[in-house]
């Protein structure tokens, strides 16, 4: 009886620990920003495409990455930053210390469907660049409010606030793709590379992933990677087509086919798209000079 109680309770926290995805711009505290002795409230905001597959659920535990300690800690929870009235809000009497800070919500957050969601924290610390951003710029995860002067700010990067999301219906697998950079193809090369990203959004690992793809609307191809990316996990991979295009631009499509072999359960990021340029080689090193023509 002492054994299946064990295994019981394994198996209860293994379930937990794999229903919990992050949601978050930043990765590492790379960097730190504000002056000392300044109350600020910086906010990220998450869309409401990203938002749609953990929707019913709800946000547990926010993670906020400092430099150095503050304190007058408030938590809030938004529509959007610049909103009058938060739809949560929660003091930490503990303050904050360098290195990530777990905060547990009192009450757990319900996430609406069809809602932007925003998540600030109001502080003051004596000491300068303490709290924390990372490199990784990006506008929605860069909203800060100096309180004192009721005036908009930026970093530059990503702030680190992170949003731990659990519920009884999180997605299972559920990948989201990463922007594709427009590209110019090398001449005489057989083939064109693409390189992004892909982010485990669901609760299981992932073992295999396909993608689709086609250029101009043309026929659409296939291709899988049997990458493993852990819960909350990235995974960088490389698409290369054939150069046997015509001279110009045109537009390439690439969308989720199959998480695990099984269909990916959010379509909303799914696809992206870059155009690619193929140059015409034939005007490559060919000059045109005019000679005398101001003595005509």
């Amino acid at each position: 009886m002492k054994h299946l109680l064990l295994l019981l309770v394994l198996l209860c926290s293994t379930g937990f620990l794999k229903a919990q995805v992050e949601l978050t711009y930043c990765e590492d505290i790379d960097q730190g920003f504000v002056d000392a002795d300044i109350i600020y409230t910086p906010y990220v905001q998450f869309d409401a495409t990203m938002m749609a597959p953990f929707s019913g659920n709800s946000i547990k535990q926010v993670l906020i990455g400092m430099k150095s300690s503050a304190t007058n800690v408030t938590i809030y929870i938004k529509n959007a930053p610049r909103d009058a009235n938060p739809l949560y809000r929660q003091t930490v009497a503990e303050g904050l210390v360098e290195g990530w800070n777990v905060i547990t919500l009192d009450t757990p957050f319900e996430i609406p469907e069809g809602k932007n969601i925003a998540i600030g924290c109001r502080f003051r610390s004596a000491e300068k660049e303490a709290f924390g951003y990372s490199n990784e710029k990006n506008s929605l995860a860069d909203q800060i409010l100096i309180n004192q002067s009721s005036q908009w700010t930026t970093c530059g990067g990503s702030l680190c606030i992170k949003a731990l999301i659990e519920g009884e219906n999180m997605p299972q697998h559920q990948l989201a793709i990463g922007s594709l950079p427009n590209q110019r193809a090398v001449p005489d090369a057989d083939s064109i590379s693409f390189t992004t990203t892909m982010r485990n959004m669901g609760v299981q690992e992932v073992e295999n992933y396909s993608l689709l793809w086609h250029v101009d609307g043309g026929e659409t191809q296939s291709i899988t990677f049997g990458h493993s990316i852990p819960v909350n996990g990235r995974d960088t991979f490389e698409l290369s087509i054939p150069a046997i295009y015509d001279f110009g631009t045109h537009t390439l499509s690439v969308s989720i086919s199959t998480v695990n072999g099984m269909p990916d359960e959010y379509a909303g990021d799914n696809t992206t798209t870059c155009t690619f340029t193929v140059p015409d080689e034939r005007f490559a090193r060919r000059v045109i000079c005019e000679e005398y023509s101001g003595f005509w």
